[in-house]
């Protein structure tokens, strides 16, 4: 028994398998935390004063854009708060000026 409501069209066919599209702001925070992972990476050894608090920024504004959703703009923070503290403590330890490079 065919029933021709229950037919669809090619276009209703097609829209059904695809994923739902992600939002453009999605995109611009996944930038936004990966440029923030690299500079919370670089504030282990280059100036973690300056580098660490670009990344902490950039993470933050990262966790706006997504509203909380992303998860790589969580790690992000959370690298960047690391690398911030980690290089800072390193830099006394090392006796060197946190903000030199």
């Amino acid at each position: 028994m065919s029933d021709a409501s229950d037919h669809l069209t090619r276009i209703e066919y097609q829209q059904r398998l695809q994923p739902e599209r992600e939002a453009g702001s999605d995109a611009l925070a996944g930038l936004l935390a990966a440029v923030a992972t690299v500079f919370g990476l670089a504030a282990f050894w280059l100036a973690p004063f300056k580098t660490g608090g670009i990344a902490m920024a950039l993470a933050i504004i990262a966790l706006g854009v997504s509203r909380g959703r992303d998860n790589a703009a969580r790690w992000a923070f959370i690298i960047a708060s690391l690398g911030w503290f980690v290089g800072t403590t390193l830099a006394i330890i090392l006796d060197r000026n946190p903000l030199d490079i």
